[in-house]
This record gives C-alpha cells, structure tokens and sequence, in this order.
C-alpha cells in the first residue's frame, strides 16, 4: 500500500488465502477502489458483485495495514 498526503495512492495485494475470490484481487478493481480514498478506517468501498465476502477481507486486511502505517508514522 502505498499513501501520500493522508490518502490512499495504491494497494497491492501480495499474498491470499486459497477460495478468495480472484475478481475482488484484480489489481485494476483494488487501485478504483481505494484510490484516493483517506488513510484511516473506517473505509467504505464499493463491493465487487458476487465477492462481497472477499471484499469485506480485503477492506479488513488495508484496514489493519493502514493502522500499522498510522503507528509507525505516530499518525492519530
């Protein structure tokens, strides 16, 4: 994940657990849901059809990303 300027400039998933649904990793559909969006929880994204689940996951996972990046840059 990469953020400047307290906003959300990218996200990149390296690591998955088997049955996640492929179509909410798409690095296309990641980067135009969360691009630009600020850099603390809680995020609202849009669900990808059909991976609701999944995207739950993902939000979860940049959630916790993020609040490690707030600590380690003392952020509040």
């Amino acid at each position: 994940m990469t953020v400047e300027a307290d906003r959300i400039v990218d996200v990149t998933v390296t690591h998955s657990d088997e049955g996640v649904d492929r179509r909410a990793l798409a690095p296309d559909r990641i980067g135009d849901r969360f691009r630009g969006r600020p850099a603390r929880p809680p995020l609202a994204v849009d669900a990808i059809s059909g991976a609701t689940i999944s995207t739950e996951r993902l939000i979860e996972a940049v959630e916790q990303r993020l609040a490690r990046w707030r600590e380690a840059e003392h952020v509040r």
